[in-house]
């Protein structure tokens, strides 16, 4: 029995030292609201109308971690731009320039805007010529 105390204790002990040093996020980062439908939270999106109201957000185009979505982005682009099975995203006319931008911005990220791209896809060079015009 003294075995097993000892070394809860020190599970104990190291779990406790791990919490002082910073080593986990505080409590109210997990109480921020997730996308029921994706789950993720409101910084994965390009659009968020209210914060607090998971069904605003449009355009899932970042992982939860915050790195871009190689998969989706291209998705939120076409949304945005138009292309995406014909229709565009439900966000208003006011947002749409700086959305453009965050999605250009992700883009870049994973170096596919030209001039990082030697030979960017259709797409992307849409969205550059979309963001020059304006």
């Amino acid at each position: 029995m003294a075995c097993r105390t000892h070394k809860a204790l020190s599970v104990w002990t190291l779990a406790a030292a791990f919490v002082l040093l910073g080593g986990l996020e505080p409590c109210a980062a997990a109480d921020a609201p997730l996308d029921p439908k994706h789950h993720l939270p409101a910084a994965s999106f390009a659009y968020v109308g209210d914060p607090a109201d998971p069904a605003t957000w449009k355009l899932p185009y970042r992982h939860a971690d915050g790195s871009p979505d190689g998969r989706r982005l291209p998705l939120a682009i076409e949304a945005v731009l138009g292309t995406y099975r014909g229709g565009h995203a439900k966000i208003p006319a006011a947002s749409r320039r700086k959305v453009l931008e965050t999605l250009a911005a992700a883009a870049r990220e994973l170096h596919r805007m030209p001039p990082e791209e030697a030979h960017p896809r259709p797409l992307y060079r849409k969205l550059a010529a979309a963001l020059t015009a304006r």
